[in-house]
This record gives structure tokens, C-alpha cells and sequence, in this order.
């Protein structure tokens, strides 16, 4: 896994575990409102999958 560390941060690529955070954010629409929120879980799950899928193909993403 690629990551990005530092004495008080880590960016890490996301994961299949990650999911019940993005849909715990998505559900919140205050908190989601500037990405597309709020989204039920079946949506929150595709923009995870979309995420990964960007990462996969082009070796970068959110």
C-alpha cells in the first residue's frame, strides 16, 4: 500500500473497510453537502468504489 507519513498524519490510499466512514459522512448532509450529500449507502458505497477504481487506473486520487 502507497502512504504518505508524518510524526502526526498518514495519507493512505482508501480501502474496503473505509466504508462505514464514507457512509457515515455521506449520511450527514451538513457534512457532505459540497460533495454531492446527503446519499443513501448504496450511493456512498460507489463513490468509495469510484475512488478505488481512480486509484487503480490512474495511480492517483481523492
Amino acid at each position: 500500500m502507497q502512504s504518505l507519513e508524518t510524526s502526526r498524519f498518514r495519507l493512505r490510499l482508501p480501502e474496503e473497510p473505509d466504508f462505514p466512514v464514507y457512509k457515515a459522512f455521506f449520511e450527514n448532509g451538513e457534512a457532505s453537502h459540497f460533495y454531492g450529500g446527503p446519499l443513501r449507502a448504496d450511493s456512498a458505497w460507489r463513490v468509495l468504489a469510484s475512488h478505488l477504481g481512480h486509484w487503480q487506473l490512474r495511480g492517483y486520487g481523492m
